[in-house]
C-alpha cells in the first residue's frame, strides 16, 4: 500500500473567543481556526442583512452574530465537554440570544414560534415585502 500522506490534527486548546462581528465574517470565534478564504473577502465588503428593513437590520445582525457565537462555542464544547469557561460563556449567550429575540419581537415581529409579538408587522417577500434572499 502506497501512502501519500498521513493527517495529524492537533487538539484545539481553549482560548478567549472573539465576540466581535469579525468572528461572524471570518467563520470562527476562535482565532486559531481562522483560515483565509476567497468568500471571506467578499463578506467583509458586504455587511448588509437580507431582510431589507433598515430599522431592524442592525438588530437582526446582532441576533445572527450572537447565535453564530453560541453555535461555534457549542462545537468547541462537543469536543471539550469539561471546559468550565466555555460552559459559563454558553449560558451567558443563551440568555443574551433569548433577550435579543424577545426585544426584536416586541419592536418588530416574532422570529420564531416561541417569540411573542405582532406577526402582522413582518414583511414577507412573497406577499409584497421588499426583502429578497440572494443566493
Amino acid at each position: 500500500m502506497n501512502e501519500i500522506a498521513i493527517a495529524s490534527i492537533p487538539i484545539q486548546k481553549w482560548e478567549a473567543p472573539d465576540e466581535s462581528e469579525e468572528a461572524l465574517v471570518c467563520g470562527s470565534i476562535f482565532q486559531e481556526l481562522r483560515k483565509p478564504f476567497f468568500i471571506e473577502e467578499q463578506m467583509k465588503s458586504k455587511k448588509t442583512c437580507c431582510c431589507g428593513r433598515e430599522e431592524g437590520e442592525s438588530a437582526l445582525r446582532e441576533i445572527q452574530q450572537s447565535q453564530f457565537f453560541l453555535i461555534d462555542l457549542q462545537l468547541y464544547l462537543d469536543t471539550h465537554p469539561d471546559e468550565a469557561d466555555a460552559k459559563n460563556l454558553k449560558k451567558q449567550y443563551q440568555q443574551k440570544c433569548k433577550e435579543l429575540m424577545a426585544q426584536f419581537a416586541k419592536e418588530h415581529y416574532p422570529l420564531t414560534i416561541t417569540c411573542e409579538g405582532d406577526e402582522k408587522k413582518a414583511e414577507i417577500p412573497w406577499e409584497g415585502g421588499s426583502a429578497h434572499v440572494a443566493l
